[in-house]
């Protein structure tokens, strides 16, 4: 009948425990209500020495439950009696647990962690690791005392067979992280991939929830945090912390504090993140005229920021014109500084970025350099302008004929679109009663839009007598001429003697 009484009253107090604990925390989320009991089936003895090794004391300890679910609880003060079966009140905020215990926060914490490595953390189930992490919980609070536990021959010899268990709890709790390993650490990834990041310090998938917004996903794989990346941005992913619904707690009422193992309450987890949107440049060159565009190989671009004038990077196109590179969101100028030779250097482009693209993309184009001619023909003087006169320009590099006219009636030419590159200028036909110029004019075209101005003269014929061509009289002609003269005379005489 005590047995049933005992097992009523029990069911009693754990109903009631688990209706205070909800209607608590709806209104306190600090604080909850339980008993605690001793568990007469674990026992063991324990000797406290003070510091120099005098034998002090020694006491038979008993494991402490909580009726709620049976979960062990330590005792935070050796030197006081526990009372069984007592109504307490369990504290989860850490501050609070300072100001109740008088105990540093920093003292605080590390029990948590002794109670949450302690007993019951992955395969320690053994009673030995209960007395072992009981044991140095009150090294831990009261640090003047050296506290062993003893075999049961009852000598009270202090055993060393438990140092393994204190050096292992040490260690975890030496190690232990709190945060991923990832926090506060910066990573790139490009817009529309996907970013695995390991957690090293193993806390990830225990505490922590991905988060998703319109810039990425992420998501949690065991001990891995999948980013996907949905558009430019640069700023932090903060996970978000699992409820914890097993808390440490501290607990008052039973003439002492105790203290339940709960799991870490872990801090929020940032990390950096930058995602970068791929840019893709296309650059050609070619000539309007006839439209056909060809890949350029080896176009070299600077990018900028087009805020700060900072240079991001240079790229040169590969054999199919391609620039690529990853930017993040902001404002960029994009200039060529080389270029095939004969061909327009582009103009600047201007690139927002701003997340709202899976990739940039822009197209370069390049014509050829193209200038003209104004060719004029004079005579000597420049007086003169000489129409007619035929011309022919050669490239001078392959000497093909490129153009031929003759000058109109003001002796000129005007010449369009002539291409990059130097060429030379015979004259085929001069015009009339004007002598043909046998040397070649060389000029250049190396500007886009220039206009080149060449001259040529020519000078006039002169028609000078041919002296070779003239007969002179011969001997008998001039004698023949002399006697005819001497006989005109003489005829002339004596006529006008007969007067």
């Amino acid at each position: 009948m005590k047995k049933i009484k005992k097992k009523i009253i029990s069911i009693f107090l754990l109903a009631f425990t688990v209706v205070s604990y909800f209607s608590v925390l709806n209104v306190n989320a600090y604080t909850t209500q339980d008993i605690l009991y001793q568990d007469n089936n674990y026992k063991w003895w324990v000797a406290i020495y003070t510091r120099d090794n005098t034998h002090m004391v020694a006491t038979q300890e008993s494991m402490i439950r909580r009726i709620s679910d049976n979960k062990p609880v330590y005792c935070l003060q050796p030197q006081l009696q526990f009372n069984n079966e007592s109504s307490v009140n369990g504290i989860i905020d850490s501050n609070t647990m300072v100001t109740i215990s008088g105990l540093s926060s920093d003292q605080i914490e590390r029990l948590k962690l002794i109670a949450y490595y302690g007993y019951g953390y992955g395969t320690h189930n053994s009673p030995e690791w209960y007395y072992a992490t009981q044991l140095l919980i009150w090294s831990n609070v009261v640090p003047g005392y050296v506290y062993a536990i003893v075999d049961e021959d009852y000598t009270l010899t202090p055993s060393s067979r438990y140092d393994n268990y204190y050096n292992e709890i040490n260690e975890l709790v030496d190690n232990h992280a709190t945060v991923p390993s990832f926090v506060r650490k910066t990573f790139e990834i490009n817009n529309g991939e996907t970013l695995t990041i390991n957690d090293t310090n193993n806390v990830l998938s225990k505490f922590y929830e991905g988060v998703e917004n319109d810039d990425y996903k992420s998501t949690i794989d065991g001990n891995n945090l999948v980013v996907t990346a949905k558009r430019g941005y640069t700023g932090t992913i903060s996970l978000n912390v699992k409820s914890n619904d097993n808390p440490p707690m501290l607990y008052e009422g039973a003439n002492q504090l105790c203290m339940s193992a709960g799991d870490p309450v872990m801090m929020k987890a940032n990390l950096n993140i930058i995602i970068k949107t791929p840019f893709k440049g296309h650059k050609v060159y070619g000539d309007q005229a006839t439209g056909i565009y060809l890949p350029e190989k080896g176009a070299e671009f600077e990018i900028y920021n087009n805020l700060t004038n900072e240079l991001i990077t240079t790229l040169i196109s590969n054999e199919d014109g391609i620039i690529e590179y990853n930017l993040k969101n902001g404002e960029y100028r994009i200039h060529q500084t080389k270029g095939k030779e004969g061909y327009n250097l582009v103009d600047d482009y201007v690139l927002n970025i701003d997340g709202s693209n899976r990739i940039e993309k822009a197209y370069f184009q390049n014509n050829i350099i193209k200038g003209i001619l104004e060719f004029t023909k004079t005579d000597i003087s420049e007086t003169e302008s000489l129409p007619n006169t035929l011309i022919e320009i050669y490239n001078a590099d392959t000497n093909e004929l490129v153009f031929s006219k003759k000058t109109d009636k003001d002796g000129k030419i005007k010449i369009e679109n002539i291409k990059y590159g130097k060429y030379y200028i015979i004259e085929k036909e001069a015009p009339e009663g004007y002598q043909l110029n046998p040397e070649k004019m060389y000029f250049e075209i190396k500007v886009n839009g220039e206009i080149v101005k060449a001259t040529m003269k020519d000078e006039k014929i002169v028609n000078i007598p041919d002296t070779s061509k003239i007969e002179f009289p011969t001997l008998e002609t001039i004698a023949l001429i002399i006697s005819i003269s001497g006989l005109g005379i003489l005829l002339y005489a004596r006529k006008k003697n007969k007067k």
